[in-house]
């Protein structure tokens, strides 16, 4: 037992290592060490192959775990403050419950790993590969996702506030209910991914690939989509005062009954897409596209128009009062107020 002790280097404060050539312990005193119950607090255990051990509820705290092999641990509840599992592999690792808070997943491979509930605070995922993995109700508060690979992942209920999701990948992702207060999303490419429901008060989401995404009843308060792909995007219902869509693609998009009061459609190109019943009191709409646009039964009230592109445009039953839409420009049915 003290020979198996003395084996085990306590992990550096301040330096991150590569991964060595040989790793720190073989498989055989991995499984003695986990027989005999020591501490695996702040151990080293770079590169070691712990592939389908059961490390349910252990205290790995500070460990070292760099280029590991946790493929298909069961880690459900597992303490993991401050680790470092860069490169590590956990494909179908169950990190159920887990505290990962602080913990450093930069490039790990997680691919269908289950982190249901897991506390992943300030962790570091750059670059991870997370394809097909289920995040549902896990903190994410604060950790950096950015360049991460989330296509397929359940994300839903999640916390990801303050998160960084910078030039990440989450096609077909699922972020039901999410919460996403002042998230960073810059350049993030999610088509097709799910947001219904979502609160994305301060969302920062300029150049995202978001088209085809549903973001039904999100509320996105003051959100930006600044220049963001959002062809055939569904915003039905949606909560989006004070949004920016400023010099966005959303030809095709839906807007039903959604409450954009104030909003800034500005350059932005709108054909063909669908507004109907929704609210976009003095919102700017200046040199947007709006050909075959649908606005039947929306408000316009003192909304913005000018130079916008109004050719097919719907306005049966829709206020404009105050707008400077020119009814030169519109069908005889339709110059109604």
């Amino acid at each position: 037992k003290r020979a198996l002790r003395a084996q085990i280097a306590v992990a550096p404060t301040s330096a991150r290592p590569e991964p060595p050539d040989a790793p720190a312990l073989s498989r055989v005193e991995i499984e003695a060490l986990l027989a005999s119950g020591e501490s695996l607090v702040d151990a080293d255990l770079t590169g070691c192959d712990l592939s389908a051990l059961s490390l349910k509820d252990r205290d790995l705290s500070g460990a070292l775990l760099t280029g590991a092999d946790l493929s298909g641990c069961d880690l459900r509840g597992a303490k993991l403050v401050g680790s470092v599992l860069g490169q590590a592999r956990l494909m179908g690792a169950d990190l159920s419950g887990a505290d990962l808070e602080g913990a450093n997943l930069g490039r790990a491979e997680l691919r269908g790993a289950v982190l249901v509930g897991a506390n992943l605070r300030d962790a570091d995922l750059a670059r991870a590969v997370c394809s097909g993995s289920s995040f549902q109700q896990a903190n994410l508060a604060g950790a950096d996702l950015s360049k991460a690979i989330l296509d397929d992942c359940d994300l839903s209920f999640c916390d990801l506030s303050g998160a960084d999701l910078s030039q990440a990948s989450a096609a077909n992702a699922n972020f039901l209910e999410a919460t996403l207060e002042a998230t960073l999303a810059y350049s993030l490419v999610a088509p097709e991914a799910t947001f219904d429901r979502a609160i994305a008060v301060g969302l920062r989401a300029d150049e995202a690939e978001l088209s085809r995404a549903s973001l039904r009843e999100v509320q996105a308060t003051g959100a930006s989509f600044q220049q963001a792909m959002l062809r055939q995007a569904c915003f039905d219902e949606a909560r989006l005062e004070d949004a920016s869509f400023a010099h966005a693609a959303l030809q095709g998009s839906r807007f039903r009954r959604s409450r954009s009061r104030t909003a800034s459609f500005r350059h932005a190109a709108l054909f063909g897409s669908d507004l109907r019943g929704g609210d976009f009191m003095q919102s700017s709409f200046e040199r947007a596209d709006l050909r075959q646009a649908d606005l039947r039964a929306a408000s316009l009230f003192e909304a913005e128009t000018l130079d916008a592109e109004l050719e097919g445009i719907r306005l049966d039953q829709a206020i404009t009062t105050g707008s400077l839409l020119s009814h030169s420009l519109l069908a005889p049915k339709e110059r109604r107020s």
